[in-house]
């Protein structure tokens, strides 16, 4: 599985939010947008603890997703396949 394009965290007047700009990832059955507290993540057992953002809205194209108030606990952002546990693709938050 793969995917490419920019994860930017943003402030509005409405609070931080996740934006997913020139975004494309492999299509895939029940994929999620999920915040991983890890580092680094290669392969499906790195995800450890993580926040769903909500269901992955389009495969492809620029998206937008509310950030919790403890969203800077979180290092990666992760496109999950919840019904078979599957890592798609992974982004790290600088």
């Amino acid at each position: 599985h793969k995917g490419s394009g920019k994860a930017i965290i943003a402030d509005t007047e409405n609070g931080p939010i996740l934006k997913l700009e020139q975004f494309k990832v492999t299509s895939g059955p029940d994929l999620f947008v999920y915040l991983s507290k890890n580092r680094n993540i290669k392969e499906t057992e790195d995800l450890g603890e993580f926040v769903s953002l909500g269901e992955l809205k389009s495969t492809a194209g620029d998206q937008t997703y509310t950030l919790p108030e403890n969203y800077k606990d979180y290092h990666s952002v992760v496109i999950w396949c919840r019904a078979f546990g599957v890592l798609f693709s992974v982004a790290e938050l600088q």
